[in-house]
């Protein structure tokens, strides 16, 4: 941080009241507070829900059984040792790895560790942040931004590990901007071994002609998972589901989905009156498409012979993965928070500095901020999966575009950042 002047009271005010807010988050996870304002606090199984699920996996792991079998199947086999959980979906290299450590304690007890982990975590990134913050204004205000982001709460309640993923992107960033290609290309394959979704930054390394990293990724991932599924081949069709790139009726098209595919499924389901089946013939014809499109302007942009900002380039690539992916669960977007916060740090660095600070702030507030879950959901509808069936077309449609609107409008705008440096004699 180079300018360390103009400390005012209001910034304490402000960093203090972000930092009530994020200790409110902590204090709701005992008593609930916020779990109104979300789906899956209400409509899930309950805390920890997807930390159990690699918690399972490491379990099988050490024992050597199937690591995707679902909840059911281990009831059968009498070999459930969580209380509940989701199917497990990453590598089976996470499972042998870090799912094989947390079993070392009990389920209730790795996760509240895993809390304490993940707010180690945020320290740790608000720390690098202040060390890259031009001045303490920006600094505070970036604090701000990672202490207050609602998915933030839903990541914790889930035991989710979108944040560590998170927290790798952000030191993708930071390697970057401090000039440390090694920790670059080690936060990148640390994300995409952990959990997949950052392979979509490939193109971005191939750009920066970042080979080694890449086929690192590729013979660990494949010369690992070869090993299990040699093992138990029918597995195989079950991890690969998760590359589809559309998803299918009842695939999680629910009013936990906040991704765009499921705001042009629901779309089309409510407003068509149709049913599952038709509405699926109906959807593929708009999201394939668009996938395409969206995926191929990411591709051109990436590999236009001009240069350009490799944070945009980064924030333009996770943009993309909520705009294409069919799974988008809203705890997901801490995987977007990493981006923002470094988009706002460059802010100086760019010649429309307040209207560039202010749509990140603006993009930043409207995925912060709740969706209008909590004056849609209908009391009694707890143990209801799918609670959206109860509410009219109109809350439908205005509850999952509450996410995937900013998100559309940040690709928007970093594509016009994209094409203005074409016609731009430096790089700003």
């Amino acid at each position: 941080m180079k300018d360390k002047k103009f400390w005012l009271p209001s910034q304490s005010l402000i960093l203090y009241g972000a930092l009530f807010l994020h200790l409110s988050f902590l204090l709701s996870l005992k008593w609930g507070f916020w779990n109104p304002f979300f789906h899956d606090p209400n409509h899930t199984y309950g805390p920890g829900a997807d930390f159990f699920a690699l918690y399972q996996a490491g379990h099988n792991a050490r024992n050597g059984t199937s690591l995707y079998d679902k909840m059911e199947v281990e009831i059968k086999q009498g070999d459930l040792v969580v209380p509940y959980f989701y199917p497990f979906r990453y590598l089976p290299l996470t499972a042998y790895t870090l799912g094989i450590v947390l079993t070392l304690f009990k389920p209730f007890t790795a996760y509240y560790l895993w809390i304490v982990f993940y707010e180690t975590l945020l320290g740790l990134n608000i720390l690098l942040t202040w060390k890259i913050s031009p001045d303490r204004n920006t600094a505070i205000l970036a604090t701000t931004l990672w202490l207050v982001f609602s998915p933030y709460y839903l990541e914790l309640y889930m035991g989710q590990f979108s944040f560590l993923m998170g927290t790798f992107v952000f030191l993708m960033g930071y390697g970057y901007w401090i000039g440390k290609s090694p920790l670059f290309d080690v936060a990148w394959m640390a994300s995409a071994l952990l959990k997949l979704n950052t392979l979509l930054l490939g193109p971005l390394l191939l750009r920066m002609k970042k080979i080694l990293p890449i086929v690192g990724v590729f013979l660990i991932a494949v010369l690992s998972s070869a090993i299990y599924f040699l093992k138990f081949p029918s597995d195989l069709p079950l991890f690969l589901d998760n590359f589809k790139l559309s998803g299918t009726f009842g695939e999680n098209f629910h009013s936990g989905n906040h991704g765009l595919q499921s705001l042009l499924y629901n779309t089309i389901f409510r407003y068509r009156n149709l049913s599952g089946s038709d509405s699926v013939q109906i959807l593929y014809p708009v999201t394939l498409p668009l996938i395409f499109l969206i995926l191929g302007t990411s591709l051109i942009l990436t590999f236009l012979p001009t240069k350009w900002n490799v944070i945009e380039n980064l924030a333009l690539w996770m943009s993309t993965y909520f705009l294409i992916y069919k799974h988008v669960w809203e705890h997901h977007y801490v995987m977007l928070l990493p981006v923002l916060v470094l988009l706002y740090l460059q802010t100086k660095e760019i010649k429309d500095q307040r209207s560039h600070s202010l749509f990140v702030l603006a993009v930043y507030l409207l995925l912060t901020l709740p969706t209008p879950f909590y004056f849609f959901n209908r009391p009694g509808t707890e143990g209801v999966y799918d609670p959206s069936m109860y509410w009219t077309r109109l809350e439908d449609f205005l509850y999952h575009l509450a996410k995937p609107l900013p998100v559309i409008f940040l690709y928007g705008y970093l594509v016009y950042r994209h094409v203005q440096k074409i016609f731009q004699k430096k790089v700003v």
